[in-house]
């Protein structure tokens, strides 16, 4: 054989036996960052899960304690709460002995639950039982119990929400799945592999995962205050099915209930070998025959060329042939390495990374949001969530005023990265050219979006916000003391409710509920037009006495200390799940209609990581713990399947056809500044009155 032959079939398989080598480390590579992924993901799944079940419990528990604010509760009232909050199946009273005094369902009047022990706990502080077998009810339900008129008011809640939220298997393959077990074990929702009969406080979990769990609670829940260490991340262990999974795990410590969430193993190693070993193979086999190729052709066309020149120094020139190969072997074996290596990762660059990069840009280590205090999810947790997935650090600031806003907006730029603003003031940031463009590409999740919400001529096709809440601003009156009939803004103004009325405090939302009432312009051009809504508001503010926030005509309306107030819409939705007798009316003279965008500031340094964020919030899981929290079914249609019934079906948002064409915008941005300025002072004195 000749050498050159030689040579050349020597170098072929040694660049193919490094390149291959290079091939089983990459896939090795891959399978260690896959299942780090995939465990990452469960750990963030079960938190997100977790999360959510406890805001549907402190919403349950909110609803029970905000109707026992009641005097008293009727046969039809308990009725009303228990068909409007559709997670209850059966609402009820015992008296201070424990006997059944009032209930929804006639049928268990007069007995006696004095030995049962959510009737003395319940006499102490608000309580929820845990997932129990109701006879009555013939299913599985929580209870939840709180203290009124010296006895208890019960409220049994089906589980169909909670199991809706445990068992949405969005991004856990064909064998994930997410399950809740009590504190003894047993498994008390569906599992993906067994029915329904077979799980329910049957099926004792008994594996690694839950053991693991269960220990946490064990050794870490101390009376009244629970805390659990960080736990560590399981690897793999066998399931109740006998099966090797991936899984982790997360508490509802209020419960003293362990969510698992897992994974077959075997699903994981399938997307491994699943063609990407062929495919890397595959590579590896054409980058060694080209370099080789190349090497030969080299040999051919350049060294062959200077051979003759080579030969007459060869005499001159000392040197020691294996040497020299050597040498070359090994440098074109680098190159060929080099270059496989390059290839694999040109055509396949998702194979490692253990960066934040995501497709289109690099997350930022920080994100600096402003929105208004408590207009997320419930305690702000959706903030961790996004820590936890994408390793950026949030910090929220919040405000109280659209003044506070305003300034901050104006005297901040380039600090704040996504901002929360109602449309009236988003207007005219558009128009003073405070915003970020949005790169649409990406925030996919924009296509959940609810298309009616898309072409305000200010922001057409979204372009520099996204729809985040809607919602109107009109009437609520409680039907026990206001005639049902209402349609008018002119109760707001009737003597005989004098100390029962509330009236928002909002300058722009209440100068422009008179000046609808009165008759004047949509925008006001006239002083005289202002002085004239401003002589309503005093007659007005004679029989209200304060302007109150919004959070204190909630709780008063609930309580009945008011009858009626306008408000918006997501305030109305509250209280009428609290209180039945409280209707939403949209006036016969129009209610403004509001839409809440998040957008991004100019000057934001992180513009790529706030629209990952934006997207974040339009992920339908994520936006429906916003919804429920908020009692609004928002614009994000995906999300509805996860939001209550109860506030989907609620009147307060449901606007009928008739109706819509009483709604108009705000017209803050369109009125002169001129106009503006007077109607501040004259707020000012109203706000001393």
């Amino acid at each position: 054989m000749k050498p050159v032959t030689l040579f050349f079939s020597v170098f072929f398989l040694a660049l193919l036996i490094v390149n291959f080598g290079a091939t089983y480390s990459y896939g090795v590579l891959e399978k260690e960052i896959l299942e780090e992924k995939v465990l990452e993901h469960l750990e963030t799944t079960a938190q997100s899960r977790v999360n959510h079940i406890n805001e549907f419990l402190s919403k349950q528990k909110k609803i029970v304690k905000i109707a026992a604010t009641h005097k008293e509760l009727s046969y039809e009232e308990l009725q009303k709460i228990r068909d409007t909050t559709l997670a209850f199946s059966e609402v009820f009273v015992m008296d201070s002995s424990g006997k059944i005094i009032a209930s929804s369902d006639l049928s268990i009047i007069g007995k006696d639950k004095s030995d049962n022990i959510y009737f003395i706990e319940g006499k102490k502080d608000t309580y929820i039982k845990d997932i129990h077998y109701s006879e009555t009810l013939d299913e599985s339900a929580l209870t939840v119990l709180t203290p009124f008129n010296k006895g208890v008011l019960i409220a049994r809640i089906n589980l169909e929400v909670l199991t809706k939220i445990v068992s949405d298997r969005t991004g856990l393959g064909e064998t994930g799945e997410t399950y809740l077990i009590n504190k003894d074990g047993y498994m008390t929702t569906s599992s993906r592999f067994l029915s329904d009969e077979e799980t329910f406080l049957n099926e004792k979990i008994d594996t690694k995962n839950s053991r693991a769990c269960l220990e946490d609670l064990e050794e870490y829940y101390v009376e009244e205050e629970a805390e659990v260490k960080e736990h560590k991340k399981l690897v793999s262990y066998l399931d109740y099915r006998g099966e090797e999974v991936f899984g982790t795990h997360a508490h509802v410590l209020e419960m003293k209930w362990c969510l698992l969430a897992k994974i077959d193993k075997s699903e994981i190693s399938n997307k491994i070998r699943g063609g990407s070993y062929i495919r890397l193979l595959i590579t590896s086999l054409v980058v060694t025959l080209g370099v080789t190729l190349a090497s030969l052709l080299f040999w051919v066309i350049i060294l062959r060329r200077k051979r003759n020149i080579l030969s007459k120094k060869r005499k001159k020139i000392k040197y020691n042939k294996k040497k020299i190969v050597l040498f070359i072997v090994i440098g074109l074996l680098i190159v060929g390495l080099i270059v496989g290596l390059f290839a694999v990762n040109k055509f396949f660059p998702n194979l490692i990374s253990s960066d934040t990069s995501v497709s289109g840009g690099t997350l930022s280590k920080e994100l600096n949001v402003y929105n208004w205090e408590g207009y997320l999810d419930e305690n702000d947790s959706l903030l961790n969530d996004f820590e936890k997935e994408f390793g950026v650090k949030v910090n929220l600031y919040t405000y109280d005023s659209e003044e506070k806003l305003l300034d901050s907006i104006e005297n901040y730029e380039g600090f704040y990265d996504v901002i929360f603003a109602v449309d009236s003031k988003f207007k005219q940031f558009i128009s003073e050219d405070k915003f970020e463009k949005l790169n649409k590409k990406n925030i996919p999740n924009l296509n959940n979006v609810d298309s009616n919400f898309k072409n305000p001529g200010y922001n057409s096709n979204w372009e520099y916000g996204v729809p985040y809440l809607w919602g109107t601003t009109g009437l609520v009156i409680n039907t026990k003391y206001v005639p049902e009939d209402t349609d008018s803004y002119e109760v707001l103004w009737n003597p005989k409710y004098e100390g029962k009325i509330g009236v928002m405090m909002n300058e722009g939302e209440l100068f422009g509920m008179v000046a609808k009432y009165v008759g004047s312009p949509r925008i006001i051009t006239e002083i005289r037009d202002l002085r004239n809504i401003n002589d309503f508001l005093k007659l007005q503010k004679e029989l209200v006495g304060e302007y109150k926030d919004a959070y204190t005509i909630i709780s008063e309306m609930a309580s009945e200390d008011l009858w009626l107030a306008n408000t918006w819409s997501v305030d109305a939705g509250a209280m009428m799940e609290a209180n039945p007798n409280i209707k939403y009316i949209i006036p016969k003279e129009g209610a403004s209609k509001w839409v809440e965008y998040i957008a991004i500031p100019k000057g934001s340094k992180n513009k790529y990581t706030a629209e990952v964020f934006i997207d974040y919030i339009h992920r339908p899981d994520i936006y429906a713990r916003i919804a429920n929290y908020q009692s609004t079914p928002g614009v994000n249609i995906p999300a509805r399947e996860f939001i209550d019934k109860s506030i989907l079906e609620n009147k307060a948002f449901n606007v009928p056809d008739e109706e819509w064409d009483k709604l108009y915008g705000s017209d803050d941005f369109d009125l002169s500044k001129k106009i503006l300025n007077k109607r501040k002072e004259m707020w000012d004195e109203l706000m001393e009155k």
